[in-house]
């Protein structure tokens, strides 16, 4: 390991536990039953509105966890998004109808491959890369943005090979110690070990019994890297299948996996002494409401328009491309363009379900954000740079109706309500490459509809910027604490600077 002259500090071991609730947490810390967190968090800092990012969909908030940028920098949109380039709609499985229209291999090749490899921006550095190329060791169980300094031979069942014709798989780059469930499974943990958390019902080792017991067999054989990554998804999927009030037994079986690593130390104590866990969210959810109006069905809505389906591939015949990403949406322009915005803002503004309409203009070499309201209420122009700062440091100029996204001003200083960092989450997503040319957000209670889109209606669901989407559990014990107003793209900086790096 090269000899950097920097000092190592403690090890860091990052928990990420996929839409972790925010009252839930509350709840189950007040009622004794997740010692494993509750520890933590009595050892240390305890927040609960650490704020995302936008939208609040795992493959953007994962990319921002492992890259502590925002998604102008690392490129990933949505869950659901057109590609500008290949001008297709990219889909990273989000139900098993839009899996069979964009094709299975399609679908593998983008999840396995081009996310990490193609569609996060390769010259924007993940935790890994940086790590590993200042001489530090690092590991990333099951979480979705991995890539590093290292390639891996991805070993697909059988079953998979034959449907996708990926015979001969090609590898992924990771860190030192990558392991994605059995697809790329870990080298130092017996097989037998990890078998009962394998298998098509077990998302092939994706799940939070896999990572928390390859997590704890790293530590006990002596393994653990400087840095460790681990990932458990099981709550998110319980989330979209339950009122979010009934969500504690997931989040108990979540603490599980947190007391397994604990328990891999001498004891909890030791654990600290030699380490600093880190402990958050990537989103959190609402709750959808049960009416029949609580879907937004935007086909439907957008029907006069031709639109892109999934697996098809734009040759110029179609006006729109509509990706649901639950709720929120990118609605891309792709013909007639000067024509066709102004046509699309006048329904969707027609819609009072309809929370946030935004889109980008250019004036003067400068960059415009626009903001106006479902059931034509209000709008907000605002952009970069200004007389005016917000909690984050951050300085802009503005003019129209903060209740857009509702703010106020105190002199010179903005302040956000229910939606926090509201300004620079829009400014950043409608800054990425693959944005769509209009976002839109639904109000609390409401969700997208689409082509295969997921739905939930009495259940959880997520995507917006609203509090209640993006604020998420920060937990730290055994370090430094966290600065006021944290981000989760503060966790890499965090990170780096543990280690003497910048």
């Amino acid at each position: 390991m090269a000899d950097t002259g920097l000092t190592r500090g403690k090890k860091i071991i990052l928990i990420v536990i996929d839409s972790l609730i925010p009252e839930m947490l509350r709840t189950c810390l007040s009622s004794g039953s997740i010692p494993g967190i509750g520890f933590l968090s009595s050892k240390g800092q305890l927040c609960f509105d650490c704020v995302s990012v936008f939208p609040t969909m795992t493959p953007v908030a994962t990319a921002s966890i492992a890259t502590g940028v925002f998604p102008d920098r690392h490129q990933i949109p949505g869950f659901i998004w057109y590609h500008r380039g290949e001008k297709r709609i990219i889909n990273y499985g989000a139900t098993p109808l839009a899996i069979f229209k964009t094709g299975f291999k399609n679908v593998l090749k983008d999840l396995l491959y081009n996310l990490n490899g193609q569609h996060l921006n390769r010259e924007t550095r993940t935790v890994h890369e940086i790590l590993e190329a200042n001489g530090f060791s690092s590991a990333s169980i099951n979480f979705y943005i991995f890539r590093g300094l290292y390639s891996f031979r991805v070993r697909l069942p059988f079953w998979a090979r034959l449907l996708s014709g990926l015979w001969n798989s090609p590898k992924v780059m990771g860190p030192s110690i990558s392991v994605v469930g059995q697809i790329v499974p870990p080298d130092f943990a017996h097989k037998g070990a990890l078998k009962k958390f394998e298998g098509f019902l077990r998302r092939f080792g994706v799940n939070d019994e896999f990572a928390g017991t390859t997590a704890y067999h790293l530590i006990k054989q002596g393994k653990q890297p400087d840095f460790t990554v681990v990932y458990l998804p099981d709550l998110d999927s319980y989330a979209h299948r339950h009122h979010i009030k009934d969500t504690a037994p997931a989040i108990i079986r979540a603490d599980r996996q947190v007391q397994k690593i604990l328990n891999a130390f001498g004891s909890w104590q030791e654990a600290l002494e030699n380490n600093i866990f880190i402990l958050i969210g990537d989103h959190s959810q609402s709750l959808i409401g049960k009416e029949h109006d609580s879907i937004i069905k935007l086909s439907r809505l957008l029907s006069g328009f031709s639109q892109l389906g999934l697996g098809k591939i734009n040759n110029g015949q179609y006006q729109l491309a509509v990706c649901p990403n639950e709720r929120m949406a990118h609605i891309y322009l792709l013909k007639d363009i000067d024509r066709l915005k102004p046509e699309v803002l006048k329904i969707l503004a027609a819609d009072p379900r309809i929370d946030q309409i935004i889109w980008k203009e250019i004036y003067g070499g400068k960059d415009l954000y626009n903001v106006t309201r479902g059931g034509c209420i209000g709008r907000l122009t605002f952009s970069r740079g200004g007389s005016f700062y917000d909690p984050y440091g951050l300085m802009w100029d503005f003019e129209g109706d903060l209740g857009a996204v509702n703010a106020g001003l105190e002199g010179k200083r903005l302040i956000y309500g229910q939606y926090p960092d509201a300004f620079n989450l829009i400014a950043s997503l409608m800054s990425a490459v693959h944005c769509g040319d209009i976002v839109i957000t639904a109000h609390p209670g409401f969700e997208f509809g689409g082509e295969a889109a997921p739905v939930h209606p009495g259940r959880g669901s997520h995507g917006s910027f609203h509090r209640d989407d993006i604020c998420v559990p920060l937990i730290t014990a055994g370090g430094e604490k966290f600065g006021p107003n944290p981000r989760i793209v503060d966790i890499v900086p965090y990170i780096l600077n543990n280690f003497g790096l910048r």
